[in-house]
């Protein structure tokens, strides 16, 4: 099955769950761009991906990187990579991941990317996604030869 079909087929069955559990509000959605992007959430919970994920929406599918060992969960592990999740070994210099994250974008995909690596407890809530802070970076290294667009999300309390 293909990684889209499964990350649709969650997102229709997770969605409604999380929106009675975890009731989000997205601000900014008009400065989603189109095509190839890395989003980079802060990451103050656990459950960030999920807000990011859902306050994107269904029309921006994303993958997104995480560390290895939630791959290696029975099932839900499985199902993950099944959906765009694919794993990073967060103690070396993972060059698997770092191929994989260059296909994504070379393929015109949204990317899913916690800068600092692991959760800070902070807090969470709303999803910002600013339009004054989307950065564009011109060319990345030969993989990538398109212009490459950095979008900074933050997840605050409300």
């Amino acid at each position: 099955m293909r990684t889209e079909t499964v990350f649709g087929i969650l997102y229709t069955i997770l969605w409604p769950v999380f929106r009675f559990v975890y009731p989000i509000k997205a601000v900014g959605r008009e400065n989603i761009p189109e095509g190839a992007a890395v989003i980079c959430p802060n990451h103050s919970a656990a459950i960030d991906p999920f807000y990011v994920v859902f306050a994107f929406g269904r029309k921006y599918p994303m993958w997104a990187m995480a560390k290895q060992e939630i791959l290696n969960w029975p099932v839900v592990g499985w199902i993950l990579g099944k959906a765009g999740v694919f794993g990073v070994d967060r103690g070396s210099a993972d060059l698997k991941a770092a191929k994989t994250a260059l296909r994504c974008l070379k393929e015109n995909r949204k990317l899913l990317m916690f800068p600092e690596g692991t959760v800070i407890r902070n807090g969470i809530g709303t999803v910002l996604i600013p339009k004054d802070n989307v950065r564009d970076l011109e060319e990345i290294d030969q993989t990538v030869r398109s212009a490459l667009r950095f979008v900074p999300v933050e997840t605050v309390d409300q």
